[in-house]
């Protein structure tokens, strides 16, 4: 053979065999480069979710830092939820409210609710099981007394949940005095 027609061949041969590294590089490299890219891309996202979670408990772990330094908490409790009934406190609770309000209580009675335990359970012990205290009161006033005293009943500290309000005249006249009948739900801590 001659000259030109060796490097003919060598030439030809040269360039199959580039064709098939270019399609041996691309048929496997790519492929896992392609996984590496999945790979890289799931780690970035467990890392952040990672980051997430830690940012959450170092939170959380603040929280109960601060609320654990606050000797007042549980004193703080009792008054929302207070240990035992306290019936009397309630009562004198709603009177005062309707007074403040300008609003006369014509009666008042107490029924008592079903105890029930609390849905997590409460590691710092400041809340056992509960029961509740279903009150039933009448008063007699204005619109906007009753107003304000809604207002002052759910910034009380002491839990109470209102569960029905009938409102009906006080006389034929249609004036503003109004018959209020109200029942509330007020929780107290059982005592063990």
């Amino acid at each position: 053979m001659k000259q030109p027609q060796k490097r003919l061949l060598s030439l030809i041969f040269s360039l199959i065999l580039l064709i098939l590294t270019i399609f041996v590089f691309s048929s496997y490299v790519s492929a896992a480069y392609d996984d590496v890219n999945e790979l890289r891309a799931e780690f970035l996202t467990k890392q952040d979710a990672l980051d997430g979670q830690r940012q959450i408990v170092e939170k959380v772990n603040e929280l109960l830092t601060r609320y654990q330094s606050i000797p007042q908490l549980a004193e703080v409790m009792a008054l929302a939820v207070p240990n035992g009934e306290q019936t009397a406190d309630a009562f004198n609770q709603i009177r005062v409210l309707a007074e403040r309000n300008k609003l006369s209580m014509s009666s008042f009675s107490t029924t008592q609710g079903s105890a029930f335990k609390s849905v997590s359970p409460n590691a710092s012990g400041l809340l056992r099981e509960m029961g509740s205290l279903k009150i039933e009161a009448t008063l007699l006033g204005s619109y906007s007394g009753l107003d304000g005293f809604l207002t002052d009943l759910a910034s009380n500290i002491r839990i109470m949940d209102i569960e029905s309000l009938k409102v009906q005249p006080a006389g034929s006249a249609g004036g503003d005095f109004f018959f209020f009948n109200i029942v509330i739900t007020t929780y107290y801590q059982t005592t063990e």
